[in-house]
């Protein structure tokens, strides 16, 4: 399943890079931060809900759920 964000398209087991995060995303960056989202780091989307509501992320051996407007505010780039 492909889910268009902002332009960018997610699809289970593509490998992202989180580049920055949106200037207005300051307590959201925050609690990013706190599971290990910094810049330069590399996750792989494992799972889409049918909605594209929810993506299941592996982010270094973890699986994290993060909602859809969550992830909208991180700038990041696809490494396919």
């Amino acid at each position: 399943m492909n889910i268009q964000m902002d332009n960018k398209v997610l699809r289970a087991g593509e490998k992202v890079l989180v580049t920055g995060f949106h200037p207005c995303a300051n307590v959201a960056r925050h609690k990013l931060l706190v599971l290990g989202l910094t810049k330069g780091v590399e996750f792989i989307i494992k799972r889409v809900t049918g909605a594209g509501e929810l993506f299941e992320i592996e982010l270094r051996d973890e699986r994290f759920i993060l909602r859809k407007q969550v992830l909208d505010m991180i700038v990041f780039k696809s490494q396919c």
